[in-house]
């Protein structure tokens, strides 16, 4: 039950700093006027892939067992931590405040 909850309180603290450095580089490089426009269809195409990725991992964890969606999930993580060592840049160095 502890390794459940650790489980659970790691990938929130994830999601959130993720939803934060996200909405931060929104804000910063997209210009006021379709600011909205932007945010909206980033909660639009957030939450169209939640519900793909729900279904896909349900199809999957239905034909190749519970382990599946997650050890399938496993490359697409390496992937991601490579391309962010690789890369070596901030949101900070790649895009300037608006003033």
């Amino acid at each position: 039950m502890s390794l459940t909850a650790a489980v659970l309180a790691t990938s929130s603290m994830a999601f959130a700093i993720w939803n934060v450095q996200a909405r931060t580089t929104i804000q910063r490089t997209v210009p006021a006027h379709l600011l909205g426009r932007v945010i909206s269809i980033n909660g639009a195409v957030i939450t169209a892939a939640s519900l793909a990725r729900a279904g896909l991992g349900g199809i999957t964890a239905s034909r190749l067992g519970l382990h599946a969606p997650f050890l399938l999930g496993i490359p697409v993580l390496v992937v991601a931590g490579t391309l962010t060592a690789v890369t070596g840049s901030s949101a900070q160095d790649s895009y300037p405040v608006k003033g």
